[in-house]
């Protein structure tokens, strides 16, 4: 997505022309680790992860770049934007497995994991006489203000268990019987909105 400008020595020609540029600052944490225990004939694991997402990137454009005295008359059109998406992750998961075998023949294994989703997702897009402009910042070069919003779009939760268990029996050499339980409970919450303060001006197709 690049700027636009009219001055393309073509009457009432307006292209998408000048060069704009993404500013990218993303991190990831990650935090993981499993410990395991043999009691008897049972083999015990426990293990857990964590992970954090940020993300605050920005696209950068001029509109009407290089629209200024005395190319055109005053006091032109010229004016930068930055357009900001920052996204917010985080999610924890843990899980547990046991494992036991009471001889050759019969084993029994039982399992536990849990798992946390957190997502908060939210921008602005601002204009003014340079990139990363306060909100509400007067930009002379507009015929009318342009437009500066500073929004929220979605939150998400999610929390999902799982449980199951496995009784395995070879009664004899060619014959192999498994039984198995599992058991899944899971609940959402999503907000959807769009919470947009605005400053008067164009259009938001602008």
């Amino acid at each position: 997505m690049w700027g636009d400008t009219n001055l393309t020595g073509i009457t009432g020609a307006t292209r998408k022309i000048a060069p704009a540029f993404r500013d990218i600052d993303e991190t990831r944490d990650i935090l993981a680790f499993d410990i395991s225990k043999t009691f008897g004939n049972t083999d015990v694991l426990l293990g857990m992860r964590y992970e954090h997402n940020e993300n605050d990137d920005s696209l950068n454009m001029v509109r009407g770049a290089g629209q200024l005295p005395p190319a055109v008359p005053p006091p032109g059109q010229q004016r930068f934007v930055t357009q900001r998406q920052k996204d917010d992750v985080d999610l924890f998961s843990g899980h547990g497995i046991i494992e036991t075998r009471f001889n050759e023949w019969l084993w029994f294994t039982a399992g536990y994991s849990y798992t946390g989703f957190q997502n908060d997702l939210s921008g602005t897009r601002l204009y003014g006489t340079d990139f990363n402009a306060a909100f509400g910042e007067p930009v002379p070069t507009l015929s009318k203000p342009g437009p500066r919003f500073h929004w929220s779009l979605w939150n998400g939760r999610s929390k999902k268990h799982v449980f199951n268990a496995n009784l395995f029996w070879m009664p004899i050499k060619e014959l192999d019987v498994l039984g198995g339980f599992r058991y899944t409970h899971e609940r959402e919450r999503q907000l959807r909105e769009f919470s947009c303060a605005r400053a008067n001006g164009e259009p938001s197709s602008v």
